[in-house]
């Protein structure tokens, strides 16, 4: 998605509703679900942490009244090493390697899905350690899933 481009499920929902069309919701998998599959992954396998946080840095940004990043309130929900899913984070992608080697270890894998689904599907895997900001360049940026895998139990 492009932040202030395209609306969610729930805005689209509200909107026909309001113009008087006729829809149907057809519920499906979450892009990182399709990621995990595609990647031959299990974000709750045995040995690792079995919390999962879904986020938005983008949204996260957005809603605050600042417009910053609560980076504070996401420490605190990053303390116990959840995996981690992370959608529409581009715009925060130079502080994104630093904010994650915080809370995990050099070894925890960072696989990023660019399109996932789409023909143009791509996976790139890397420890934690090799992650820096100019993985997600502007090519990958817009279009990307990143997942991170804690290997280690949580703290």
């Amino acid at each position: 998605g492009q932040h202030g481009k395209e609306r969610t499920v729930g805005q689209y929902i509200v909107w026909l509703r309001a113009m008087g069309i006729a829809f149907e919701v057809i519920p499906g998998i979450s892009s990182w679900m399709a990621l995990c599959a595609s990647a031959g992954i299990d974000m709750t396998s045995f040995g690792g942490s079995q919390g999962i946080f879904v986020v938005s840095l983008e949204r996260m940004a957005s809603t605050a009244s600042d417009g910053k990043l609560d980076l504070a309130s996401l420490d605190e929900s990053l303390i116990r090493r959840p995996s981690l899913v992370l959608f529409q984070s581009y715009g925060h992608r130079s502080e994104l390697p630093a904010i994650l080697r915080r809370h995990y270890p050099p070894d925890a894998e960072v696989i990023i899905g660019y399109k996932v689904s789409w023909p143009e599907e791509r996976i790139i895997r890397m420890p934690l350690s090799a992650f820096d900001s100019s993985v997600l360049g502007d090519d990958l940026a817009k279009h990307s899933i990143l997942l991170l895998l804690s290997k280690t139990e949580t703290a």
